[in-house]
């Protein structure tokens, strides 16, 4: 918008300086009130002496020309020319206004007490020819003019649109003529004649005149009005603006990036976002009114409000607009300028004052409305305006002008104050904010820290700005005041025109205003003040000169830190330049400023720091002065467990400590030390809080110890508040940083956020440490450090240190003695035990702290970090890791090591007087020993279980025996085989077996924590007085099925728990902390519920068991369910605890017992009181807890003692000497003698030789068996299939099935064992070799062992055989010697399951299989065998038999008494029976069989086995393939490396013949191509003439030339007899490949039973081809294959293809008679058919 669109407002009214400045000045002013039409009444007449003096003397010199007139005489006529008036004076001028109706406004003018006078010329001439002429002039006084100018509109209101049409419907004037004075000859009857005559005349021609005039005055306002309705229409009250239209306008070149105000985490958005919010939230906070505008205590005002008020306002709170400085006036500060028919008039505006600005009610600023702009909401309680305006009143030049004025420069000059105001002001500012991201980001910091650079600087960083929507909206507009004027008739007159012109045009103004400001105002904001200072200009604005340290030191390069943050005088006074070099902002504002609002003292000699910083910040933090709270958690640590697979829920346990709260922090003291650089690089900082009376320091938390889950025992629910109160406390440290000049003032705002880059700024270790900075200087904070560090630190607590504790929501009753037990520990003099030693603690946390920060890893790092250093690597950040800092992670002092522990020792007394007060018996009930085991009978089956109480069950009664024996053991005093004297059993036993040389039991806890670097090992709780049982009640009896109790007596219980101290301070002696209490005259009763089930302990694997030791608790962790029901634990008396010597010195050891023990008298009778139930309930569930998680791990994850390492499975094979023998008898013969596989099997392998391992012993447990089993002693059989087996039998052609079956197996006479017997006896000298020997028949008995067996096959058609026989065996005496080997592996015995113990195919799976064999080791095997038996007999008959003479046969098989005679057939029979016997037994045991067949069908049969069916049958596996054994896996790796090579040579000598060939064929392309070349060009031609002729001919016989098959030039009998003879050879090929060649037929008898079988042996070429393949000879059965099996047929497709295509689907002529040439060449390999052929019928031959 341009100029005149803005002056366009002003220029409205411009007929005249009354009405045009009032309508001026209220159409200006965004105003509002209510209608004053009725109170301004009718004219108000204020006339006093030198009211219009002023412009009386403006207006007095003015001329008024008349028209010319003539008056008639008597006789003649007078002429009156050059009629002019002047002098006037003006008495008073008054306006009014009054509303006719909705849309009329009517304006009275007045003008009273006018006077002028008047001067004319005249002429006359009379009958009697008289003339003459002369001048007159005539004097007018008290003359008044009375008008009325009607304002009227077409609309329905003038609310609605402004009037259309000024129109003076009227206007009177009184004109007086006083006196008239006549010049010149006349005759007195003439000049009576015309002064009677001429009175009216000039009376009605000055009323004419000044009508007119007030006429033509209208009509100009007319023009303003019409000019005021085209102005008032382009402001509609419904427009709409829409702020993004700007942005979206935006065209930003390809090479700037904008910022996107609305990307919150972009590396630069996010600080300008951080910056902003927090300046936001600053500013729209209450503060406190120190200027005192707002009467009350408290924060009344709002932070903006204070620092618009101190920061842009003078003291009256007005903001100065210098107008010289308004671009839009004109020279002189013209505002306006108008030129009626009356006066031209200028107005000046001088000054301009805006108030209010710092009453803000609403801040509501940057809300992000788009990528680049945003919206500001404010509201103000009100704003004032108030202008300075300057009237200039000249005589009209106006060529029409109504006065003519002798002087056009004659001027009337007033001077008068604009006010208006604006009540509840509301603005929506929308602002385009486009910031150049490039520009921004490379802003350095160096040229900020001069404050006269700081907003030229960010300012050249905008890329585009504007204001894109400007809504003003306010409630009411009070009526303008205009005041000032000289004359008080124009101050009148001014302010009843401007209130006139305000009620006329109020409602108006409200409706439209809005959108003028949006429209108008924003435009013309954009154009001539945004584009001004705004526009988008070089960042040459942001540069800063480096004018380096000059005389100050260090002379480094580095930042001194006086000159920085001191003032130039306090720098040079303290030894630095004193010339500001690093400008002025840190100097002469921050600094400052700190000192002045923060660190100086109020009345109350606290530092301001409280009242300006620490109250404001912590009311709006907590709502509370002085407090802060957060609503955070501190910490919250929850931990879920399930201890029980059948828990109802899980356990949480959760412990959380929150609403920590910190009161009294408006305490801080003089005096305060912030920033105060007391070298060049240090800086000292210093705070205290406190002492202040009744105020102290107090930090509390609330604290939730909860534990959930409804099977917990824990399950609690505590919610306390904890509270340290420190009267006063003090903090002080120093921090060193050598900073580079150059680095801080070059650093760019793109990388605030890289932390890397700020440890940049600091001098380079290396630089520290090679001595460019002077290190000799003592005075200075520079020596061998780091270049940032914290070079001092001390922190000062009161001695007088409270703590305090209270239950908020608790469900430990104890915890209600909290805030007790913490005030006696207090009181018992904690204080006094900590001393200076809780200080110095918190220093060396702090100090470990930062040492663990590797501030010199870091340092050297950052230069490859940070993206604006020279040295910046990129691929440094992938390989850069940070380690987490642990809290007092470094060495802590002895002291602090002691307070540590001192500390901890108390907690642990207080939590276990805690938990003795929540156990009083009155608050907890003792537990019923029964429990469990009725729920146990209610839930499951106990059958299931063993039942304890059951002495007919043969385990029960195991059990029940065994716990007697031990019972009795116990309870009696028997004699110490040690000490000599008597004793109960129980102490024995328990000092034998499970107590130290000390009679003390030590539990292992293996706990460590490290703190501060220094390791605290809870190592072990010794136990002592587990000896000192003095009546035992009951011990394991069974009270239910499965629950067992026990009541024991002891005399003392000490508990001691050893922690061992390891640091750096006691690296050469580690001590050990010793805390003890001890129970004296101890009850226990206790009460198990034990629930074993045979299933789950069969799952257990022997390898658990090997150790004697460990079966107990091995079994324990198999057991169904297991529960502790009953733990009463009462003492006589309990001592209080104590730490011992040791660790702690001897003053704070001392101090701490003193503390234990008072707190431990303090409440002793809650402890004594306690501890039954503390261990019923709690400890008991605990345990429980523990025994049930133990019971409900899956299988295979059982207790440690349950599980062996890789070491013992993985040590290869058994040796069976090491298994059996004790140590000593195993290292004799040949072992280790290190019982590496336990001692469980040699305990049993010993009583098994001592015990079982004999005649009477074996003979006795057969006859028990033997009737059980068939009510004969000595006798066993079985009904049914022993052994029943079938398999399919392929031989050759031969297809069928066979059956083998083992039937009603008996054995008579079993109990006739005789001695000497071995069993499993190991062999000296082999680890592996185990003797056996047994005996039977005594002489008297004859062992007899029988069963029914049929063998039958069948192929379902020629061959039915099926016998079936009784076999039996009769000795008369038996023994046999056994020696062999066996390898098992070591893994297999000890993942051997107890559910298979009794299974003998487990046992034989545990062998080692043939195709597992190791290197020179067999499976198992015979070593040697001997068996001999007499009167050996074999009895066999047939049942059922096919073949007629199959018993024949067996017995033919068997017949040597009927070969020899006489007494030696006995003899020969007992022999040959040893040898059919020993034979058949070696063939069984020594032979393939067992290994091959025996050791793979017990697989199958094994349960635990991988290779285990549960749907075989036994006997399949003695059919199956033999495996491949390692001797035949390296025998076909032999044959198939030989096979290799020879398939390499074949390949390099097919590779050789190829090179040949090709070779050949490029010698001859390559003579082919020297001979052309050596052709002369008539040559050359020639060949190229033949060579395309050729290919012509070649083209056309191509193109044009049939098929063979189509050749009308071979007889149709061979072009139709080759394509069949093609096909007859493709079907003669198809049958020779695809027919059986040749098959053989078997024919025979067996016992006299004939059989037939079709195709017993066949040949064919696909299975000869298989055949060959699968037998080894895959090379030949390849070329078979492919010569004889593929070839043919390729060849005769070939020919086919030839003889019927033609030559253009061939490549042509040439190229068919090269695939006729080379199949004819190729044709030759068939010569391999007839080597097949012959290789064949050869084979048929020699089968034959």
């Amino acid at each position: 918008p341009d100029r005149q669109q803005m002056k366009s407002l002003p220029l409205i009214m411009t007929s005249g300086p009354l009405l045009a400045f009032a309508l001026m000045h209220m159409l200006s002013c965004p105003c509002s009130g209510a209608n004053v039409f009725d109170a301004i009444g009718s004219s108000i007449r204020k006339l006093a002496v030198g009211d219009f003096k002023e412009l009386n003397r403006l207006v007095k010199p003015a001329i008024l020309q008349l028209q010319d007139m003539s008056i008639g005489l008597d006789m003649g006529r007078a002429t009156i020319g050059e009629l002019r008036c002047t002098s006037f004076q003006i008495g008073d001028i008054t306006m009014s206004s009054n509303r006719d109706t909705a849309r009329r406004v009517s304006i009275p003018i007045n003008i009273i007490d006018l006077d002028m006078e008047c001067e004319f010329n005249y002429w006359y001439q009379t009958a009697l020819i008289f003339t003459g002429s002369g001048s007159a002039k005539v004097i007018s006084t008290g003359n008044d003019i009375s008008s009325r100018m009607i304002l009227f509109s077409r609309a329905a209101s003038l609310s609605a649109k402004p009037p259309e049409t000024a129109v003076f419907d009227r206007c009177e004037a009184n004109i007086f003529i006083d006196s008239m004075r006549f010049q010149g000859g006349i005759a007195a009857w003439i000049a009576n004649t015309i002064e009677g005559r001429l009175r009216p005349k000039i009376a009605a021609g000055a009323k004419a005149k000044l009508c007119q005039a007030l006429r033509d005055w209208g009509g100009s306002i007319n023009e303003q009005l019409d000019q005021m309705e085209t102005f008032v229409a382009k402001y509609p009250p419904t427009y709409v603006n829409n702020p993004l239209v700007p942005e979206q306008s935006l065209d930003p070149p390809d090479f700037i990036t904008l910022l996107n105000l609305r990307d919150k985490d972009g590396s630069m958005a996010k600080y300008v976002h951080q910056a902003l919010d927090e300046a936001v939230d600053y500013l729209r906070g209450k503060t406190y009114d120190l200027d005192n505008i707002y009467p009350g205590p408290g924060p009344v005002d709002m932070n903006i409000n204070v620092f618009v008020r101190n920061q842009l306002l003078d003291a009256n709170r007005a903001l100065n607009l210098d107008a010289s400085e308004m671009s839009f006036l004109g020279a002189n500060g013209l505002l306006w300028e108008g030129t009626d028919k009356l006066t031209k008039t200028s107005i000046l505006l001088k000054s301009m004052k805006v108030k209010g600005l710092d009453t803000f009610t609403k801040f509501d600023p940057l809300n992000y409305i788009g990528e680049y702009s945003v919206q500001n909401e404010i509201s103000w309680d009100y704003l004032e305006l108030e202008c300075d305006v300057t009237f200039i009143i000249r005589p009209s030049d106006s060529k029409d002008s109504v006065l003519d004025h002798p002087n056009p420069n004659m001027r009337v000059v007033e001077t008068a104050n604009l006010s208006l105001r604006l009540d509840n002001v509301s603005a929506a500012l929308s602002l385009l904010l486009a910031i150049d991201r490039g520009l921004l980001e490379t802003v350095e910091i160096g040229s900020l820290l001069r404050m006269g650079k700081i907003s030229p600087c960010l300012l050249s960083t905008i890329f585009d700005v504007a204001i894109a929507g400007l809504s003003i909206d306010m409630d009411d507009i009070e009526p303008p005041t205009l005041s000032g004027f000289v004359s008080p008739g124009l101050d009148r007159v001014f302010g009843g025109a401007s209130e006139a012109a305000f009620a006329i045009f109020k409602d108006l103004l409200l409706a439209r205003l809005p959108t003028f400001f949006d429209l108008t105002v924003r435009d013309y904001i954009n154009s001539n003040i945004i584009e001004k200072y705004w526009t988008y200009a070089e960042n040459e604005a942001c540069s800063w000169t480096s004018s380096g340290v000059l005389d100050s030191k260090p002379d480094d390069g580095t930042i001194d830190l006086r000159d920085l943050l001191l003032s130039p005088e306090n720098a040079l006074e303290a030894g630095a330049s004193g010339k500001e070099p690093y400008g002025d902002l840190f100097s002469s504002l921050i600094m400052p400023m700190i000192n002045d609002k923060l660190v100086s003292v109020d009345s109350d000699g606290l530092p301001l720091l409280n009242d300006h910083v620490v109250r404001p910040l912590t009311a709006i933090q907590s709502g509370s002065e002085g407090m802060l709270r957060f609503g955070t958690d501190l910490f919250a640590i929850e931990s879920a467990s399930s201890f029980h697979s059948s828990a109802s829920s899980s356990t949480l346990v959760q412990m959380r400590a929150s609403n920590f709260t910190i009161e009294n922090l408006d305490t801080i003291s003089d005096p305060v030390t912030l920033l105060n650089p007391i070298s060049p690089h240090s800086l000292n900082n210093q705070i205290a809080l406190g002492p202040v009376p009744r105020k102290p320091l107090l930090l509390s938390s609330k604290v939730v110890l909860a534990v959930s889950g409804e099977d917990s025992p824990l399950k609690m629910y505590n919610d306390l508040e904890i509270q340290l109160s420190l009267p006063s406390s003090e903090l002080l440290f120093d921090i060193f940083a050598a900073i580079r000049e150059d680095r801080l003032l070059s650093f760019p705002l793109r990388d605030v956020d890289n932390y890397h880059c700020w440890l940049d700024t600091v001098l380079p270790v290396s630089t520290m440490n090679n001595g460019t900075v002077d290190m000799s200087t003592t005075t200075e904070d520079i020596f061998e450090r780091l270049p940032l560090d914290l070079s001092r630190l001390f922190v000062t607590l009161s001695s007088e240190l409270r703590l305090a504790g209270r239950c908020i929501d608790c469900s430990s009753s104890g915890l209600l003695a909290l805030n007790d037990i913490l005030t006696h520990i207090q009181n018992a003099g904690l204080s006094k035990m900590l001393g200076m030693r809780l200080e110095r603690l918190v220093e060396e946390i702090i100090w470990g702290v930062w040492q663990e920060v590797d501030l010199a890893s870091m340092l050297l790092e950052a230069p490859f970090l940070c993206p604006h250093s020279p040295t910046y690597d990129e691929n440094k950040l992938l390989t850069q890791t940070t380690s987490p800092i642990a809290l007092g992670a470094s060495d802590l002092s002895r002291d602090a090591m002691e307070t540590i522990a001192g500390v901890c020792a108390l907690a642990a007394e207080a939590g276990f007087v805690v938990a003795a007060k929540s156990h009083q018996p009155d608050m907890v009930s003792f537990a019923d020993p029964l429990s469990a085991q009725q729920e146990l009978d209610s839930n499951t089956s106990s059958n299931q279980f063993i039942n304890l109480k059951n002495t007919d069950a043969i385990v029960g009664e195991k059990i029940m025996t065994a716990l007697a024996s031990a019972s009795d053991y116990l309870r009696d005093e028997v004699d110490d085989d040690v000490t000599g004297d008597r004793d109960l059993g129980f102490n024995i036993a328990m000092r034998r077996f499970f107590l130290d040389e000390n009679s003390g039991l030590t539990i292992p806890l293996d706990v460590s924590v490290n703190i501060g670097g220094s390791d605290f090992y809870i190592d072990s709780l010794r136990v002592n007085g587990l000896d000192s049982v003095s009546t035992i009640g009951t011990l394991m009896q069974p009270i239910a099925s499965q629950t067992l109790s026990s009541s024991i007596t002891f005399d003392r219980l000490q508990f001691a728990i050893d922690i061992r101290v390891d640091s750096a301070e006691v690296k050469a002696e580690q001590e050990i902390m010793t805390i003890s209490f001890g129970l004296r005259d101890v009850a226990v009763d206790l009460s198990l519920l034990f629930a074993a089930d045979e299933k789950e302990l069969g799952l257990l694997e022997l390898g658990s068991l090997l150790h004697f030791h460990k079966i107990p608790k091995c079994l324990l962790s198999h057991v169904a369910e297991a529960k502790l029901t009953q733990l009463v634990v009462k003492a006589g008396s309990v001592d209080a605890p104590q730490v011992g010597d040791g660790f702690l010195s001897t003053k704070y050891q001392y101090d701490l017992n003193a503390i234990l023990s008072s707190t431990h008298d303090e409440f002793y009778d809650d402890i004594l009181a306690g501890l039954p139930l503390m261990f019923d309930d709690t400890v008991r569930k605990l345990l429980n807890q523990a025994i049930a998680a133990q019971l409900s791990k899956p299988s295979g994850d059982v207790h440690a003692d349950c599980r062996w390492t890789d070491d013992l499975i993985d040590t290869g094979l058994i040796d069976f000497r090491d298994l059996f023998l004790t140590e000593e008898g195993a290292k004799a013969q040949g072992g280790r003698g290190t019982s590496p596989f336990g001692d469980l099997l040699r305990i049993v392998y010993q009583n098994l030789n001592t015990r079982v391992l004999s005649a009477t012993s074996i003979n006795s447990y057969i006859r028990s068996w033997t009737k059980d089993q068939s009510g004969v002693e000595g006798s066993a059989w079985y009904e049914g299939d022993m052994f029943n087996s079938s398999a399919s039998v392929k031989v050759a052609g031969f297809r069928g099935e066979a059956e083998i079956i083992l039937a009603d197996p008996m054995v008579e006479n079993l109990d006739s064992v005789i001695d000497p017997l071995a069993f499993m006896e190991p062999i000296p000298n082999r680890h592996n070799e185990l003797r056996n020997f047994i005996s039977f028949g005594d002489g008297q008995k004859r062992f007899h062992v029988g069963a029914r067996a049929t063998v039958a096959l069948s192929d379902g058609d020629r061959v039915n055989v099926r016998n079936e026989i009784d076999v039996g065996l009769s000795l008369t005496s038996f023994s046999y010697l056994l020696q062999f080997f066996l390898n098992i592996p070591t893994s297999r015995l000890y993942q051997f399951p107890l559910q298979d113990f009794f299974n003998i195919n487990c046992w034989l799976a545990a062998i080692l299989l043939p195709s597992e064999d190791l290197v020179e080791m067999g499976s198992a095997g015979v070593i040697d065998q001997e068996l001999q038996a007499s009167g050996f007999d074999v009895d066999i008959a047939c049942v059922s038999c096919s073949s007629p003479r199959f018993d024949e046969l067996l017995v033919h098989l068997y017949s040597p008494a009927e070969k020899i005679g006489g007494d030696d057939k006995e003899s020969v029979a007992d022999d040959e029976g040893d040898t059919i016997l020993d034979t058949a037994i070696s063939s069984l045991l020594g032979g393939g069989f067992l290994r091959d067949r025996l050791l793979a069908e017990a697989s199958m049969h094994c349960p635990h086995n991988d290779a285990y069916n549960p749907e075989a049958k036994w006997g399949e596996a003695l059919t199956a393939p033999v495996a491949t054994t390692e001797a035949e896996k390296a025998e076909k790796a032999v044959r198939d490396r030989k096979a290799m090579w020879f398939n390499a040579a074949m390949a390099i000598i097919t590779g050789i013949v190829m090179v040949i060939v090709v070779t050949a064929k490029l010698l001859v392309l390559r003579k082919h191509k020297n001979w052309v070349q050596s052709l002369d060009d008539e040559g050359y031609a020639v060949f190229r003439q033949q060579e395309a002729k050729e290919e012509d001919t070649e083209k056309v016989l191509k193109n044009e030339m049939h098929s063979l098959f189509k050749s009308t030039a071979i007889p149709w009998q061979i072009r139709w007899g080759v394509p069949l003879a093609v096909l007859a050879n493709v079907a003669l090929f198809a049958g020779g490949h695809f027919a059986i060649i040749s098959s053989v037929d078997l024919t025979g008898h067996v016992a006299g039973e004939p059989f037939y079988i079709k195709e017993f042996l066949s040949f064919s070429f696909i299975a000869s081809i298989v055949r060959t393949y699968e037998n080894g000879g895959n090379e030949m059965a390849i070329l078979m294959l492919i010569f004889s099996g593929m070839y043919p047929y390729l060849k005769l497709v070939m020919l086919a293809l030839a003889w019927v295509l033609p030559p253009r689907l061939l490549g042509g002529v040439k190229q068919r008679g090269s695939i006729l040439l080379w199949m004819d060449v190729l044709a030759k390999l068939s010569v391999i058919d007839i080597v097949t052929m012959l290789l064949l019928a050869a084979a048929v031959l020699f089968f034959f």
